[in-house]
């Protein structure tokens, strides 16, 4: 089977074509070419990396660390199963599906891809794949949901009537916020909505059981600003005295936090425009269903809260000097 490089190196070097397929290659797409028995024949460099492969034997399968298949619900499949494999045993087409595969270590990787049959040899379908991955800023892996917050729907569901098709400012999102914080917590949990306007840290209560004021704005420095950086929920449920919060110590609050979590609101532009935020004088203070809850109402509050800027900038990374 001929592979794409063995094309170009074979055509003339002043071809179009030539052209095409090197800035396919390069283009950071998932490019792929199996030949009829399912053999790997060609990968780009995005493939191998985003699935971690190291290589493939002499049999064209690849050299990697346990590598898991999993399908748009997020189930594991069997190779069998694979679009690939479909493609190349029907010769019919498997246009724009959605598939992940996860490593021996955990991690995954979610792609969106082609299986386009060639031509048919003696094994079966030569296939191309052309796909692109995707990042985790704008999807949200199926593997990734967790049942937890299924006691909590019918508030969830109240808040996404509310809300839909508003833009509130922060004191009208509190107000909106406040009766499905109240179904999904419970004391000792307190609950805010933290935004940062002139680099600075605003914390607002939205459901308070502690008798102590929120802290004062507070300059977002070092580890600080890498959390807010993250697209990921921060949550450490057993945090001590000495734990950073910013670049203040716990105690300096007025009181002891031992559980803390930060829990991103998204907006349209990728970048995080807020969060709701849940202390604790207490360790393990939060569940798996309330922390899945407070996410949803997070994202449900990305289109609806009138950011400072409608897409503001990403933070800049600071020195380790100011941690």
């Amino acid at each position: 089977m001929q592979s794409l490089t063995s094309l170009m190196r074979r055509a003339d070097p002043g071809d179009h074509l030539v052209q095409v397929i090197r800035a396919l290659l390069d283009s950071g797409l998932i490019v792929t070419t199996r030949d009829g028995a399912g053999r790997y024949v060609e990968l780009s460099e995005t493939y191998g990396r985003e699935l971690g492969i190291h290589g493939f034997d002499a049999r064209g399968k690849m050299i990697a660390d346990g590598v898991e298949l999993l399908n748009a619900d997020g189930k594991t499949i069997t190779r069998m199963e694979h679009p690939a494999y479909v493609a190349r045993l029907s010769g019919e087409a498997q246009r724009l599906t959605l598939g992940g595969a996860r490593s021996a270590h955990g991690d995954e990787v979610w792609m969106v891809n082609s299986y386009m049959p060639l031509q048919r040899d003696q094994d079966g379908w030569q296939v191309l794949t052309v796909g692109v991955p995707l990042p985790r800023s704008i999807f949200n892996p199926p593997t990734s949901a967790t049942p937890g917050a299924e006691p909590f729907q019918r508030a969830l569901l109240d808040y996404a009537l509310a809300v839909a098709g508003k833009r509130l400012d922060d004191a009208a999102l509190i107000e909106a916020l406040r009766p499905a914080v109240e179904t999904i917590v419970d004391s000792p949990l307190s609950i805010s909505l933290v935004m940062v306007r002139d680099g600075h840290t605003h914390v607002k209560p939205i459901l308070r059981f502690i008798d102590a004021d929120p802290p004062p704005p507070m300059r977002l420095t070092g580890e600080s600003a890498m959390r807010w950086r993250s697209h990921e929920t921060f949550y450490n449920p057993t945090m001590g005295d000495a734990d950073v919060l910013g670049n203040r110590v716990v105690i300096e609050f007025g009181y002891p936090i031992r559980s803390y979590a930060l829990i991103p609101i998204m907006g349209g532009c990728g970048h995080r425009v807020g969060a709701i935020s849940m202390t604790a004088p207490v360790p393990h203070a939060m569940s798996t269903a309330q922390r899945c809850a407070l996410e949803q109402l997070a994202h449900l509050s990305g289109p609806v809260l009138v950011a400072p800027q409608a897409c503001p900038p990403v933070l800049p990374r600071l020195p380790e000097t100011e941690v």
